[in-house]
């Protein structure tokens, strides 16, 4: 969980960087589920999995954006799940 907690917070950096109101949206969506994963008493490892590879894929889609940053974690934690 911390890992997750380390995405969120890099996510929320990033999201003040961004100029694509689109790749903004998604990613702003995708951290929120993450959030509220993060404080469920029972948090479902499937959808946070999910969420995961759409941020991947978001950061992945913006390439030369500052999303690329996240992908290095974003496979880490992946690879735990």
């Amino acid at each position: 969980m911390e890992s997750l907690k380390e995405i969120i917070e890099r996510g929320k950096e990033l999201l003040e960087r961004l100029t694509d109101d689109n790749i903004k949206a998604e990613l702003k969506s995708e951290l929120t589920v993450l959030e509220a994963q993060m404080i469920s008493p029972n948090p479902q490892k499937t959808i946070i999995k999910e969420s995961l590879a759409s941020i991947r894929n978001i950061a992945e889609g913006a390439t030369g954006s500052v999303l690329v940053n996240l992908v290095p974690k974003l496979v880490e934690v992946l690879s735990t799940l």
